[in-house]
């Protein structure tokens, strides 16, 4: 390692294992912003490519963006990969690609830097192979792209794909990729907080850094812990005391059912929801108990749902309610066209439940709606069935849409990783409490 370079670095034992350790062919750094995951990635990765053999020319670079991936890969802030090597790396072009080319004892290496954070990005890399590749932000890369590198170095008997990433939300997708790796030994993953931030911050501040947050807030578990939170723009903040295993039928004394139809190739959810008092404190709570999801495939030409298939599937959905309970649901909620109400009533009185009137669904505005739901989860109010995996996942992952919010000035949610369409199985519940909370049925 250069002097002038390793004089600028505290390197801990920690820091060099993961530097120089290559028994496996994956190796994962997680953890707190800013703690010195990119500075240690970045190292290794230099060293890989400097020992590289002479036939290993081509070497990768993927970020959400080329220019992120020249930032935090390269660059890190004159501490990463390029300052590394000092003179004997340049910037240049490779065919169509923006390239770092390196001067190394075993000949010229290239580092091509790309773009992953799209769908197509994985075109990019299409026919390249290489034996070190680095993802940086690995959860904000596209699983195209994920895909297509394990596709890269396959020739190689032995290869390195290098990935770091802030802590995500548990339910990321990206994590069971990870855990798929573990299993199967293919990993080293190495978990960052900001105690590993030594790196090139002194103890005065990383004690003024823990400060400025409470222990026992996600903020914490995030930025300091490095645990497995999103807070970017978080809408909503469940704990293990919103999702419960089952239900207690017994205490549910009241229960609607709710249908969010999707337009055109949008999704399609139902939930049912029912209104139990805690038997010690007599406090009034809403469980999500059931749900329904459908989505269709928009490159299908057949095999398609349509309002009238959705109405009765909704009325199925109703029916299995009232055999769970023995009575049917007060009321029964819909979101959709005017067409849609008709559809419904002939579906109910073709299954006998002719005194059941479809009601559309009362909308509170969204900032109201989200306002009531925060403060439902925050007092344990709200609670959902772990077997409810949509529902719960379109919670976790409810994100502000920034970039509309900076244009409009207005309010948008989106899902930050799950699926697109699971953000309807939210909005049922968020319908399913406004409708709660309007008829003050929680007093």
């Amino acid at each position: 390692m250069p002097t002038e370079y390793s004089q600028r670095l505290k390197l801990s034992n920690k820091h060099r294992e993961i530097i120089l350790k290559n028994d496996r062919p994956y190796t994962i750094l997680e953890g707190a912003a800013q703690v010195g995951k990119s500075v240690c990635a970045s190292l290794k990765f230099a060293l890989l490519i400097e020992n590289s053999k002479s036939d290993e020319n081509i070497f990768i670079a993927i970020g959400f963006s080329a220019a992120s991936a020249r930032s935090n890969i390269l660059e890190v802030n004159n501490l990463g990969l390029r300052a590394y090597f000092g003179a004997k790396a340049r910037y240049s072009k490779y065919g169509e690609f923006n390239a770092l080319k390196i001067q190394c004892n075993t000949g010229e290496k290239v580092i091509v830097i790309v773009g992953g954070g799209k769908a197509n990005d994985c075109n990019r890399i299409h026919g390249l192979t290489a034996s070190t590749i680095f993802i940086d932000e690995i959860d904000r890369v596209h699983q195209a792209t994920i895909d297509e590198v394990k596709q890269r170095v396959q020739s190689f008997d032995k290869y390195q794909i290098i990935g770091t990433m802030n802590p995500n939300n548990r339910r990321h997708p990206i994590y069971i990729e990870l855990d798929n790796l573990e299993v199967r030994g293919l990993m080293n993953h190495y978990r960052f907080t900001l105690d590993d931030s030594r790196i090139f911050l002194s103890e005065k501040r990383i004690a003024e850094i823990k400060a400025q947050y409470d222990p026992r807030s996600n903020w914490y578990k995030r930025y300091i812990l490095g645990e497995r939170v999103d807070m970017d723009n978080m809408v909503f903040e469940m704990d293990a005391g919103n999702i419960v295993k089952d239900f207690d039928k017994e205490v549910i004394f009241k229960y609607i059912t709710v249908c969010d139809l999707g337009r055109s190739l949008s999704a399609t959810a139902f939930i049912a929801a029912g209104l139990a008092v805690n038997r010690e404190t007599h406090e009034k709570y809403l469980v999500v108990f059931k749900e329904y999801f459908h989505m269709n495939d928009q490159h299908a030409e057949i095999h398609k749902k349509s309002p009238k298939d959705y109405a009765a599937d909704y009325v199925k959905f109703v029916d299995e309610c009232t055999n769970m309970f023995n009575r049917t649901p007060i009321h029964v909620l819909y979101d959709g066209e005017r067409s849609f109400k008709e559809l419904l009533k002939k579906e109910l009185n073709k299954n006998e439940y002719g005194q059941m009137s479809p009601k559309y669904v009362e909308k509170d505005k969204l900032e109201e709606r989200c306002g009531d739901m925060q403060n439902y989860i925050f007092a344990k109010r709200l609670q959902i069935c772990e077997y409810c995996n949509k529902t719960i996942e379109s919670i976790d992952s409810a994100t502000i849409d920034m970039d509309k919010y900076m244009k409009t000035g207005k309010i948008e949610v989106k899902q930050s990783f799950s699926e697109e369409g699971h953000g309807d199985c939210r909005v049922a519940v968020e319908y399913a409490l406004t409708y709660f909370i309007s008829h003050n049925w929680f007093k």
